[in-house]
């Protein structure tokens, strides 16, 4: 009789972890399944045909970056270049407890849903994990520079599919890196965290800079 009841009570625990929709999978599993969400022609997707959206899109597991609007207590919610679209991410309490709102995070997650109404879409990310707010490119081209040679500051704009446009600024630049690399034929590199501000945006500060020819 005991055998039975413990077969019993394990059977509904399965089921109602199978109800519940957690995939079980650790930090380092979901990295491994996960692709990079690209919210242009996700969003696009969205609002051409939300039903083809969720079939596309729901049940898998997407590396997704945003700034964080609000932290509640077990989900923070993020939005993109697009104030339109939030995201509902459920992250561990330990993570949470260590985000601020106005972070630029990168989480890894499972998309579970997927709804449009007439002023905005949201989109439930769960069984999530925080991977980085250390942002990196390699090898952007520049496409609009502000330059002084006396006050030394270098900005370039750099489009980013995941948030529009991205600013870079440095006092780094020597005039012989300058003079070496007239004009706008040139490659950046960049790493470092990203923040976001209403007036400005998202930059990159405490960054490491690289200028090279094309």
């Amino acid at each position: 009789m005991k055998k039975v009841l413990a077969l019993v009570m394990a059977l509904v625990l399965v089921l109602s972890l199978v109800a519940c929709g957690g995939s079980g999978k650790s930090k380092e599993e979901m990295l491994a399944d996960a692709q990079t969400l690209a919210v242009n022609s996700f969003f696009d997707e969205i609002i051409d045909n939300t039903a083809r959206a969720q079939n596309n899109y729901e049940n898998g597991t997407y590396l997704i970056w945003g700034h964080i609007d609000d932290i509640k207590s077990n989900y923070c919610v993020m939005s993109t270049y697009s104030s339109l679209c939030s995201f509902k991410v459920y992250l561990p309490k330990d993570e949470l407890l260590e985000l601020n709102r106005d972070d630029v995070i990168e989480v890894v997650g499972r998309i579970t849903k997927i709804s449009k109404s007439i002023l905005s879409i949201s989109i439930v990310v769960k069984d999530a994990y925080f991977v980085t707010d250390e942002y990196e490119i390699k090898n952007a081209n520049v496409d609009d520079i502000i330059y002084s040679r006396i006050t030394m500051e270098y900005e370039c704009k750099i489009d980013d599919e995941n948030f529009g446009t991205i600013t870079i600024s440095t006092g780094k630049i020597t005039n012989a890196q300058w003079n070496k690399n007239n004009g706008n034929n040139f490659k950046v590199s960049a790493s470092g965290k990203l923040k976001y501000d209403s007036d400005h945006g998202i930059t990159m500060d405490d960054n490491n800079f690289t200028i090279s020819e094309k």
